[in-house]
């Protein structure tokens, strides 16, 4: 699932109008997106109840990369590692 509109900020290096060295910060567009690693199904038959079932986030992961302008690319590479 690509994530629009996420932004990282890095540093970059700029002089000043006096000469001097500055370190200042822009913000980049990144691709980001969720991705989730599925084992096969257990044989174990327990079933919770709703109410009783916690919510986690065991192998789910956000990959981001500079790829903005193919994401589904960067992705793909992601998933044949």
């Amino acid at each position: 699932m690509n994530i629009p509109n996420i932004y990282i900020k890095l540093p970059y290096e700029d002089i000043t109008r006096k000469g001097k060295p500055i370190t200042r910060h822009r913000f980049t567009p990144i691709a980001a997106f969720a991705a989730t690693y599925s084992k096969q199904a257990d044989d174990s038959k327990v079933v919770l109840p709703e109410d009783e079932a916690t919510a986690t986030f065991r192998d789910a992961y956000l990959l981001i990369s500079n790829r903005v302008d193919a994401p589904e690319e960067a992705a793909y590479a992601y998933a044949k590692r």
